[in-house]
């Protein structure tokens, strides 16, 4: 799993993510502590607001909300960590509520959060496809908003003035 190729990476402002094609995501069940290790670990060369560290609270509303599936026997497994891995890049632009909508409309269009997770997956890191659907549309413009809220973060954290130019 390497860093998504910035030359083709559509987004500017979170190049460094390290997201796992759905076929790297662990094939086995695993705990609560694991899965938060897992998304901490995919998310730590993204954008500082990535860097909140998902709790086990958090998680807990997540599922009480229907935004990701129930554990089963208190493990997760690859849905729940393509769901939290969706959530938390779409958390900082769109209300959770929101987020499950987009959920939700995936899996109306009948795809799985495989499905799901392989078509945010390829908008995200800018691979050409023919995905002309509502879904696709909307998973690119949440990640269209996600880019510029990471670009104006930046140029506010650097205090770079120039990158706002005020034409009167």
């Amino acid at each position: 799993m390497a860093a998504i190729d910035s030359n083709i990476f559509p987004f500017t402002g979170l190049e460094g993510l390290c997201l796992p094609k759905w076929e790297e995501m662990p094939d086995l069940d695993i705990y609560m502590d694991q899965l938060l290790a897992l998304i901490t670990r995919y998310l730590k060369g993204g954008p500082e607001s990535y860097s909140k560290d998902l709790t086990p609270s958090m998680v807990n509303n997540y599922v009480k909300q229907s935004i990701i599936p129930a554990p089963v026997k208190k493990k997760y497994n690859r849905p729940h960590l393509a769901a939290l891995l969706i959530v938390c890049l779409l958390k900082p632009v769109l209300p959770i509520p929101e987020i499950g909508r987009i959920i939700l409309l995936g899996q109306q269009a009948d795809a799985t959060l495989q499905t799901l997770y392989q078509l945010f997956y390829t908008e995200l890191s800018g691979v050409q496809t023919n995905h002309d659907t509502p879904l696709a549309q909307t998973l690119q413009h949440a990640l269209l908003a996600r880019s510029y809220q990471a670009m104006v973060l930046k140029a506010l954290s650097e205090g770079n003035e120039e990158a706002f130019p005020i034409d009167c």
